[in-house]
């Protein structure tokens, strides 16, 4: 029991290593108006290697950023356009500021985009219904990939700790998670080994998440069995 609990707690702080990036240590801008025109640009670069980010809008204060109150911009312009991983992104924007208006203060707001729509190529995107493992076919990288990822998942859908067999599950899925560092890179390419791992505990976190918005318990069973099958191959 106590194995398992500090497994638990190193699952956790796993996870919030992974999912404690800021955003806005990645994004980079610079700013720029043009009066004749009336078009403000905002030059926006994404240094995140994997991670794509969606500019949600652009808020602007007629005066210096000293004890600046963002609750009452003087202006708000919605935006929402990405910025693909380590790519640099021009946005324009229609504004007429008043001629009086010499100094400006800008916020930039943005956020990470969620389930890897950056990877659309992903055979299950997460607004898809979970198939049968056994539909997958694995002589494709990126389908052995998404079985690893599940496989992972479904060790632990629906566990208790009073399984008797929750110390196997849990070996079990820290087994398929370390196979789909190799394998994670077809789907969401990764510039380091520690970066693969990241993104393989992301895409068994998904997977998680989408087994128990199904909790059909046919295909768990059955991908359950699959899993079973694989494990004997790795």
């Amino acid at each position: 029991m106590k194995k398992i609990l500090e497994i638990i707690v190193l699952g956790l702080l796993w996870c919030n290593v992974s999912f404690a990036e800021n955003v806005y240590d990645f994004l980079k801008k610079d700013y720029e108006y043009s009066r004749s025109y009336n078009v403000q640009n905002v030059y926006a670069h994404n240094t995140h290697s994997t991670r794509t980010i969606l500019i949600t809008k652009l808020k602007v204060m007629f005066s210096d950023c000293g004890g600046v109150d963002w609750n009452k911009p003087d202006r708000v312009y919605s935006i929402n356009q990405k910025v693909f991983p380590e790519s640099d992104k021009h946005i324009k924007i229609q504004a007429k500021y008043p001629s009086s208006v010499k100094t400006r203060c800008m916020q930039l707001s943005g956020r990470f985009v969620t389930n890897n729509s950056n990877n659309t190529n992903s055979t299950s995107s997460s607004n898809k219904k979970l198939t049968s493992l056994n539909k997958l076919n694995l002589n494709n990288n990126k389908n052995y990939s998404i079985a690893l990822a599940r496989c992972s998942a479904i060790q632990v859908t629906q566990l208790s700790l009073s399984d008797p067999n929750a110390q196997k599950r849990f070996d079990d899925m820290g087994l398929f998670i370390k196979k789909n560092t190799k394998y994670i890179k077809f789907i969401i390419p990764g510039k380091s080994k520690n970066i693969n791992a990241e993104n393989a505990i992301r895409y068994h976190e998904r997977y998680v998440s989408e087994y128990q918005k199904s909790l059909n318990k046919s295909l768990i069973y059955g991908d359950r069995s699959f899993c079973s099958k694989l494990k004997k191959k790795l």
